[in-house]
């Protein structure tokens, strides 16, 4: 994060996600560690991009902006679109994958179980 209240995303650096369970995923954090164990990221997964199915110990609120591809959430599968909201309690099994030829763009919210 910048030190100032303000600034442009394209001031904050990319980082590779979890490359042990993600391929072809960047994200920009958009919530300063201080103030909260949540966390927010805007997320961009490149063309053939994925996240492999994976349980986490705490909840996703998945907010897909832009490009197209599928999610999975407890084995069923989504198509995914601008403005799809996908909640993925603690525990449950999830994945998605870009099967688009642009970048899918979307924000995660990652949510500790006791707040």
């Amino acid at each position: 994060m910048l030190d100032s209240p303000v600034y442009s995303l394209d001031d904050v650096d990319w980082n590779e996600v979890r490359p042990d369970i993600a391929k072809n995923i960047l994200s920009k954090s958009l919530l300063p560690k201080k103030w909260s164990n949540m966390k927010m990221v805007f997320t961009k997964v490149l063309p053939g991009g994925e996240f492999t199915d994976h349980i986490d110990n705490y909840h996703h609120v998945l907010l897909f902006l832009k490009g197209t591809g599928v999610v999975k959430v407890d084995d069923k599968e989504y198509t995914i679109s601008p403005n799809l909201v996908v909640e993925i309690p603690a525990g449950t099994k999830h994945s998605y994958k870009n099967k688009g030829k642009d970048e899918l763009q979307l924000i995660t919210v990652n949510i500790p179980i006791n707040e």
